[in-house]
C-alpha cells in the first residue's frame, strides 16, 4: 500500500485525483492540504511515501514546501504537478 499526501489549492484538483486511488486497493491518502505551510505540516505528521504537491500555492508555494519538507525529510518522494503553462529559458548555444 502506498500512502500519499496531495496538496493543491484548489479543491477539485486536489480532491479529483485522490478520489478513486483508495478504491483501487494499492494508495492510501493520508490528508489533503490546501497551502503550502499545510502540506509540509500533513507530511511531517503522516509520513506519506509520496507528497504529490502543486507549484503555485497561496502562502508557501509549492517549491518552498519542498524546501521545508526536504529538511526535515530528505528521503520522502515528491511529485509536482500544475496546471500553469510558462515557457521556459533555455541556454542552448
Amino acid at each position: 500500500m502506498t500512502a500519499v499526501v496531495f496538496a493543491d489549492d484548489e479543491a477539485l484538483l486536489r480532491s479529483a485525483p485522490a478520489s478513486p486511488l483508495p478504491l483501487e486497493g494499492v494508495v492510501t491518502v493520508l490528508a489533503e492540504a490546501e497551502e503550502g505551510e499545510g502540506a509540509v505540516q500533513a507530511t511531517l505528521r503522516h509520513r506519506p511515501d509520496v507528497l504529490v504537491i502543486d507549484l503555485e500555492m497561496p502562502g508557501m508555494d509549492g517549491l518552498g514546501a519542498i524546501a521545508a519538507t526536504r529538511r526535515t525529510r530528505p528521503e520522502r518522494a515528491l511529485l509536482m504537478l500544475t496546471r500553469h503553462a510558462r515557457p521556459v529559458c533555455s541556454a542552448r548555444p
